[in-house]
């Protein structure tokens, strides 16, 4: 390091030698270094402050790459790329640092993969989401255990789980001694290439290929591996075990879906009652708040902030009033005299009860009460005190039967199996007495604690309903 030093404070200094004196430097430098290269190994070991120094100078002057005796030319311009790539990589790297999941779920991850050797990242990746883990597709298939074959099963192995299943099928040309041509069709099963049927023909159509297909195949033979069957056959005798064994009784989930069906029965016996027009119009007659149609208007309002103006507000939205009396809709001196609003200031076909979900109630009572062509107020809403200009009001109005029969005919099936719901079930109830547990006086205790005052009968065992 000394002598790089050195030979940098050389270099300063050379601008106020002679240029003879130079000249003359110069030349014993060279020859002193190829006495030095005819000594020393061919590759010389250059440190990292050497290379610096090197890149330095030639990014200041890029003609002593004619100079180099040491190193090639092509490795000083290699040298010099790799520092400007490996500084612009650092310059423009993620400042953050992705945080790192917990070891619980990368021991999930690994074991979920060990166990399901045909499960990808994304398979893996959705279970996780169903159990409420939040993480990235890309970190499940960072910790998943590598494998080196392919994740999805080969073609050897498909062919030894259904080679047995399996047949081949080809049509071949046979030409015959008076030079005619006939058509053999061969079928072969894959297994242990067992000839399963042939036969010829002189004139091949698709209904005789199929019809060779069905006879070489049957219906009639017993399937060996089917696993739709094996599947149903299985399920149905897990449910004879089961309910041979009482599996069913005390089941929550058994006794809801039960329950769920119930209701359907109950609901399907009215839906299969088909109305006529004359019960619909009867059934409109006495509903027809069901199917009113409310106004609709369009408003622009100018809006005046409480947070910017202070108690002052009010009086500021009635001296602005005054000014745009007279004034159109769009004029520009309305739009100068407001606050900015945080959403539109203007609303097309709203409903009062859009109106009310935007504003609140009150302002909506307001607005629609308005009349049409002027501005209005000032009117008060939940973020401050607005000038209204009504634009159109479409008055609301109760439609006619012909324009709502099918939504009618709907509501009036909706209405049938709610009524005929709660009449089956008022009819199932009267049979039975059920009786539930009450809680001890230890739970009520607890109860009591969050919920208030203990309910009556606190030490009975059952209650009756």
């Amino acid at each position: 390091m000394l002598e790089l030093l050195c030979f940098i404070l050389a270099i300063l200094a050379a601008p106020l030698k002679f240029r003879r004196r130079l000249e003359a430097e110069n030349a014993v430098l060279r020859h002193q270094l190829m006495v030095l290269r005819r000594k020393l190994p061919r590759r010389i070991q250059l440190t990292n402050g050497d290379r610096w120094f090197l890149v330095q100078l030639y990014r200041s002057v890029p003609s002593v790459l004619q100079f180099l005796t040491v190193i090639r030319p092509e490795t000083l311009v290699r040298w010099h790329r790799a520092g400007f790539r490996g500084y612009w990589r650092w310059k423009s790297g993620s400042r953050g640092v992705r945080p790192k999941i917990e070891y619980d779920l990368r021991a999930l991850i690994k074991q979920m993969s060990m166990d399901n050797p045909l499960w990808g990242a994304p398979r893996i990746h959705g279970e996780l989401l169903k159990l409420g883990f939040e993480v990235a597709q890309s970190s499940v298939a960072k910790y998943m255990v590598k494998r080196n074959g392919p994740p999805n099963q080969g073609w050897r192995t498909f062919l030894r789980n259904h080679a047995p299943d399996i047949a081949a099928m080809d049509l071949f040309v046979v030409p015959t001694i008076s030079f005619g041509l006939l058509y053999a069709l061969v079928i072969v099963r894959l297994d242990r290439r067992e000839l399963v049927w042939t036969n010829v023909t002189a004139s091949p159509t698709a209904e005789w290929i199929a019809r060779q297909i069905t006879e070489a195949f049957p219906w009639d033979e017993a399937p060996k591996f089917s696993r739709m069957v094996e599947t149903k056959v299985r399920q149905e005798v897990l449910y004879r075990e089961a309910l041979a064994m009482g599996l069913d009784k005390n089941d929550e989930i058994v006794k809801r879906r039960m329950a769920q069906k119930m209701q359907f029965l109950a609901e399907d016996v009215a839906a299969a009652q088909e109305p006529t027009t004359e019960e619909l119009r009867s059934w409109f007659a006495n509903h027809t708040d069901m199917f009113a149609m409310p106004p609709r208007l369009n408003f622009r309002h100018v809006y005046f902030s409480p947070d910017q103006r202070g108690n002052a507000v009010r009086d500021d939205a009635a001296k602005a009033l005054i000014e745009i009396a007279d004034e159109p809709e769009d004029s520009k001196l309305v739009a100068s005299l407001g606050d900015r609003f945080m959403f539109q200031d203007f609303y097309a076909d709203r409903t009062p009860q859009a109106i009310a979900g935007d504003f609140g109630p009150e302002f909506a009572q307001t607005v629609e009460k308005l009349k049409p062509g002027s501005w209005q107020g000032p009117i008060q809403s939940g973020y401050g005190w607005h000038l209204v200009y009504v634009g159109t009001l479409v008055p609301g109005r109760v439609p006619a039967f012909e324009e709502v029969e099918q939504d009618v005919k709907i509501a009036w099936l909706g209405v049938q199996k709610a009524e005929a719901w709660q009449k089956a079930y008022d009819e199932m109830r009267a049979k039975y007495t059920v009786l539930l547990p009450v809680p001890t006086d230890d739970a009520v205790a607890e109860m009591s604690k969050t919920a208030g005052p203990p309910s009556a009968n606190p030490s009975g065992s059952e209650e009756a309903f």
